[in-house]
Protein backbone atom coordinates (compact mmCIF):
# COMPACT_ATOMS: atom_id res chain seq x y z
CA UNK A 1 0.00 0.00 0.00
CA UNK A 2 1.19 3.22 -0.89
CA UNK A 3 2.23 6.22 1.89
CA UNK A 4 -0.50 8.16 0.39
CA UNK A 5 -3.19 5.43 1.06
CA UNK A 6 -5.43 5.91 4.37
CA UNK A 7 -6.53 2.06 5.75
CA UNK A 8 -10.07 1.88 5.96
CA UNK A 9 -11.15 -1.42 7.26
CA UNK A 10 -8.80 -4.57 8.47
CA UNK A 11 -9.82 -8.03 8.69
CA UNK A 12 -9.50 -9.77 11.93
CA UNK A 13 -9.11 -13.64 11.72
CA UNK A 14 -10.80 -15.64 14.73
CA UNK A 15 -12.16 -19.05 15.46
CA UNK A 16 -15.50 -18.34 13.88
CA UNK A 17 -14.03 -16.94 10.82
CA UNK A 18 -12.79 -13.73 9.73
CA UNK A 19 -14.56 -10.27 10.60
CA UNK A 20 -14.09 -6.77 8.90
CA UNK A 21 -13.23 -4.64 11.40
CA UNK A 22 -13.54 -0.48 10.97
CA UNK A 23 -9.92 1.15 11.20
CA UNK A 24 -10.35 4.08 13.86
CA UNK A 25 -10.30 7.15 11.92
CA UNK A 26 -11.69 10.98 12.62
CA UNK A 27 -15.23 10.96 11.31
CA UNK A 28 -16.22 14.06 13.72
CA UNK A 29 -17.10 16.17 10.16
CA UNK A 30 -18.97 15.21 7.17
CA UNK A 31 -19.20 17.05 3.42
CA UNK A 32 -21.95 16.77 2.05
CA UNK A 33 -23.46 17.34 -1.34
CA UNK A 34 -27.72 16.30 -0.24
CA UNK A 35 -29.12 19.88 -1.47
CA UNK A 36 -26.78 20.48 -4.50
CA UNK A 37 -29.91 18.38 -6.66
CA UNK A 38 -32.08 21.55 -7.01
CA UNK A 39 -29.38 24.39 -6.26
CA UNK A 40 -28.37 24.82 -9.82
CA UNK A 41 -26.85 21.49 -10.86
CA UNK A 42 -23.62 22.63 -9.89
CA UNK A 43 -21.98 19.52 -10.78
CA UNK A 44 -22.85 19.57 -14.45
CA UNK A 45 -21.66 23.58 -14.49
CA UNK A 46 -18.46 22.15 -12.77
CA UNK A 47 -18.22 20.16 -15.69
CA UNK A 48 -18.78 22.68 -18.32
CA UNK A 49 -16.08 24.73 -16.47
CA UNK A 50 -13.87 21.72 -16.52
CA UNK A 51 -14.16 21.10 -20.40
CA UNK A 52 -13.53 24.95 -20.91
CA UNK A 53 -10.48 25.26 -18.50
CA UNK A 54 -8.98 21.73 -18.40
CA UNK A 55 -5.87 22.58 -17.22
CA UNK A 56 -7.65 23.72 -13.71
CA UNK A 57 -8.26 19.77 -13.43
CA UNK A 58 -11.47 21.08 -11.29
CA UNK A 59 -12.27 17.63 -10.01
CA UNK A 60 -8.78 16.60 -9.32
CA UNK A 61 -8.83 19.62 -6.96
CA UNK A 62 -12.31 18.73 -5.34
CA UNK A 63 -11.33 15.29 -4.83
CA UNK A 64 -8.28 15.92 -3.09
CA UNK A 65 -10.20 18.30 -1.11
CA UNK A 66 -12.28 16.42 0.01
CA UNK A 67 -9.34 13.87 1.03
CA UNK A 68 -7.58 16.10 2.95
CA UNK A 69 -10.38 17.26 4.75
CA UNK A 70 -10.98 14.43 6.77
CA UNK A 71 -8.23 15.24 8.58
CA UNK A 72 -9.67 17.95 10.26
CA UNK A 73 -10.91 17.15 13.13
CA UNK A 74 -13.85 19.87 13.85
CA UNK A 75 -15.64 22.29 11.37
CA UNK A 76 -14.01 24.97 12.65
CA UNK A 77 -10.65 23.73 11.81
CA UNK A 78 -12.09 22.90 8.34
CA UNK A 79 -12.69 26.46 8.19
CA UNK A 80 -9.29 27.83 9.82
CA UNK A 81 -7.84 25.44 7.22
CA UNK A 82 -10.09 26.16 3.97
CA UNK A 83 -11.61 29.49 4.90
CA UNK A 84 -9.77 32.72 3.29
CA UNK A 85 -7.26 34.70 5.33
CA UNK A 86 -9.56 37.82 6.72
CA UNK A 87 -13.20 35.89 6.87
CA UNK A 88 -15.34 32.96 5.49
CA UNK A 89 -18.27 34.43 6.58
CA UNK A 90 -20.01 36.30 3.66
CA UNK A 91 -21.90 39.43 4.34
CA UNK A 92 -25.91 38.05 3.33
CA UNK A 93 -26.01 41.59 1.45
CA UNK A 94 -23.59 40.58 -1.47
CA UNK A 95 -25.76 39.82 -4.74
CA UNK A 96 -24.10 36.16 -5.02
CA UNK A 97 -24.84 35.12 -1.56
CA UNK A 98 -28.26 36.50 -2.16
CA UNK A 99 -29.42 34.59 -5.27
CA UNK A 100 -27.90 31.47 -3.48
CA UNK A 101 -29.76 32.02 -0.17
CA UNK A 102 -33.04 32.50 -2.90
CA UNK A 103 -32.11 29.41 -4.62
CA UNK A 104 -32.30 27.27 -1.66
CA UNK A 105 -35.20 28.83 0.12
CA UNK A 106 -37.19 27.78 -3.33
CA UNK A 107 -36.27 24.81 -3.40
CA UNK A 108 -35.87 23.70 -0.05
CA UNK A 109 -38.05 25.74 1.98
CA UNK A 110 -38.54 23.34 4.56
CA UNK A 111 -34.57 23.55 5.50
CA UNK A 112 -34.17 27.46 4.86
CA UNK A 113 -33.48 27.30 8.49
CA UNK A 114 -30.21 25.92 7.94
CA UNK A 115 -29.18 29.42 5.99
CA UNK A 116 -30.01 31.79 9.56
CA UNK A 117 -26.14 32.55 10.26
CA UNK A 118 -25.55 32.60 6.39
CA UNK A 119 -23.12 31.29 4.13
CA UNK A 120 -19.71 29.62 4.41
CA UNK A 121 -17.11 29.90 1.89
CA UNK A 122 -14.07 27.45 1.39
CA UNK A 123 -11.32 27.17 -0.78
CA UNK A 124 -10.20 23.59 -2.38
CA UNK A 125 -6.40 24.89 -1.21
CA UNK A 126 -5.77 25.42 2.02
CA UNK A 127 -4.87 28.53 3.63
CA UNK A 128 -7.66 30.19 1.03
CA UNK A 129 -5.71 30.01 -1.63
CA UNK A 130 -6.82 29.42 -5.39
CA UNK A 131 -10.03 30.66 -7.31
CA UNK A 132 -11.83 27.91 -6.61
CA UNK A 133 -14.32 28.32 -3.76
CA UNK A 134 -17.26 26.45 -2.22
CA UNK A 135 -20.20 27.62 -0.40
CA UNK A 136 -22.07 25.76 2.01
CA UNK A 137 -23.13 25.99 5.40
CA UNK A 138 -22.09 24.53 8.56
CA UNK A 139 -24.73 22.42 11.23
CA UNK A 140 -23.51 20.84 13.98
CA UNK A 141 -20.36 18.49 12.10
CA UNK A 142 -21.59 18.61 9.12
CA UNK A 143 -20.34 21.09 6.38
CA UNK A 144 -23.56 20.90 3.49
CA UNK A 145 -22.03 22.46 0.24
CA UNK A 146 -24.74 24.51 -1.51
CA UNK A 147 -22.77 25.73 -4.65
CA UNK A 148 -19.29 25.92 -6.54
CA UNK A 149 -17.68 28.87 -7.82
CA UNK A 150 -14.71 27.68 -9.47
CA UNK A 151 -13.33 31.23 -10.52
CA UNK A 152 -14.03 33.00 -6.97
CA UNK A 153 -16.12 35.48 -9.48
CA UNK A 154 -18.45 36.40 -6.30
CA UNK A 155 -16.80 39.34 -5.56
Amino acid sequence: MSKNKKLIASVNITKSGSQIVPVKRNETIFISFKYLDKMSKDFNLLYKYHKNNSTDKIFDLLQKFLYDSSDCRTIKELIDNYGSTNNSKIDKSNKYVKNIMKMFKEQYPEDYGLLEDGLIHLHLKKKGKGKHVIFGTQIDNIFYVLAFDPEHSFN
